[in-house]
């Protein structure tokens, strides 16, 4: 992108994904300040043209430093957050009972105050602060946004999720918004495009809060938790703006080790949920998170969806039911791939690999294809078919598709022309687990292949965990730049 002549202080900049979301809206990062060598050492390599500075913000005079037009901010957010699957610890310490001062907690929930201590100084033009949604909920966060006001700063709060701008993340931010007094006012209304099932169209959808008195929260809660939709503008109907799936970015090459050949058992835990995902969701590939074994909640979910947010922990897991050989020829039944393959013939291609448990079943043999694969050459005549791995009927008339065992049968006719297609059941043992690699992890964050993130695998995973995703700092910044 042309470079808006726009340069930008990253503080707190961890690796680099804000970096490189304000690089591919055309601004040049001229400032990186982060407290972590690691970090330091990862951004450096990515951005060698900028100035660096590792030290503790918290302990830095901002007149040390050069100015810049803009600010991008990402103040520590763990104790913010209900790090460690823990409930918040209430802030203010009582009387009553013994209690413990958590020094880092409160130096991490101090950061936010080096936002307008910079911005005292340096007066940039615009300033976007990224955190963690619960840091609304912070209890100086109000008068955090009047010493904000009072340095002539107007401003917008947004709650937005990375899975839908192209991230297989679902990952809830809340970005703070500031531009001087007197600037135009940027246009930050994400509206992304969903299908609107009752007009039947591609809508642009209009973020709508539940509670409209309390409009800040998570879109991925799921179900009752979840705090806001998007919504028809036209008729309101509830809509599902469009997501990048997990699987995008795993290594299928790799499928990990059968578990029930592991060295290592897994914990109770993690194969409690490896069972709950495959009653679910019917043998499919799954993302487990490992982590925080005391959750009530199933913490399991398919690999065509975007995986949970990514902590500073290696904590996923991928899940891989056994796969089986398909022999497309009249009464051959499926084998296992660890069986020798039936006879291949001359004929034509009649052996194919079922791993997925839906896939594009075209009438041309071997054109059959998972869902993640683009489709065989679409022709005018009704030739494809979407098979999942649940119980359905197939009918030996030449035509007759595949139905689902909720819908009516096809006509009974006097010979036997239907069977029942039930799919077997996967046992655990057989199914193989491994954890998510850092490049997985990295793209999972939204950076590139050729994105660098040095040091050991920890260290590599840490650094994503804290990282920005780049696509929305990407949208932010060029909604800014022309006001600028």
């Amino acid at each position: 992108m042309t470079n808006s002549y726009l340069d930008l202080t990253d503080m707190f900049c961890g690796c680099g994904g804000s970096s490189q979301g304000a690089q591919d809206a055309g601004v040049e990062v001229k400032l990186a300040m982060n407290h972590w060598d690691r970090a330091i050492e990862s951004h450096n390599t990515n951005f060698p043209g900028a100035e660096h500075v590792c030290a503790d913000v918290y302990s830095t005079d901002p007149r040390r430093y050069r100015s810049t037009t803009l600010l991008w901010a990402s103040p520590e957010c763990t104790n913010h957050a209900n790090a460690k699957g823990q409930k918040r610890a209430p802030q203010q310490a009582s009387l009553l009972e013994d209690s413990i001062l958590d020094p880092s907690a409160i130096r991490s929930r101090a950061t936010m105050w080096d936002v307008p201590r910079f911005a005292e100084y340096h007066n940039y033009k615009a300033i976007i602060v990224e955190n963690v949604v619960e840091a609304r909920q912070w209890r100086l966060w109000d008068a955090w946004l009047h010493a904000m006001r009072s340095l002539d700063y107007d401003y917008k709060i947004l709650y937005l999720n990375s899975m839908f701008f192209g991230v297989p993340q679902s990952r809830d931010r809340l970005y703070a918004v500031f531009w001087k007094k007197g600037t135009r006012a940027p246009d930050l209304d994400f509206r992304p495009p969903a299908h609107c099932p009752n007009c039947d169209k591609v809508v642009y959808s209009i973020q709508s809060w539940k509670k409209p008195n309390k409009p800040w929260g998570r879109y991925d809660g799921g179900g009752q938790r979840r705090q806001y939709y998007y919504r028809c503008p036209t008729c309101a109907e509830i809509v599902h703006p469009g997501t990048s799936p997990a699987l995008t970015v795993i290594d299928w090459a790799d499928t990990g080790i059968r578990i029930g050949d592991r060295k290592q058992p897994l914990k109770p835990r993690t194969l409690e949920r490896i069972q709950r995902g495959l009653d679910k969701y019917g043998g499919q590939y799954l993302v487990v998170d490992t982590a925080y074994s005391h959750a009530k909640n199933q913490r399991t979910w398919p690999a065509d969806q975007p995986m949970s947010t990514q902590t500073t922990r290696q904590t996923k897991g991928l899940a891989v039911p056994p796969s089986s050989v398909i022999v497309f020829r009249r009464e051959a039944d499926g084998q296992s791939p660890a069986d020798p393959l039936t006879t291949i013939t001359a004929g034509a291609i009649n052996h194919g690999l079922a791993r997925m448990p839906f896939f594009v079943l075209a009438y041309t043999p071997g054109y059959s294809k998972p869902v993640n694969q683009s489709l065989s050459t679409v022709t005018p005549y009704d030739h494809h078919q979407l098979i999942q791995r649940i119980p359905f009927l197939a009918s030996y008339y030449q035509g007759n598709n595949p139905q689902a065992v909720d819908q009516p049968m096809p006509v009974l006719t006097t010979l036997e022309r239907h069977a029942l297609v039930q799919p077997e059941t996967v046992a655990i043992e057989d199914c193989y687990f491994r954890m998510l690699k850092p490049m997985e992890i990295k793209l999972g964050m939204g950076l590139g292949w050729d994105y660098a993130v040095l040091g050991t695998k920890r260290e590599q995973v840490r650094q994503c965990g804290q990282a920005v995703t780049p696509p929305p700092a990407t949208w932010i910044f060029n909604r800014i730049t022309p006001v600028l």
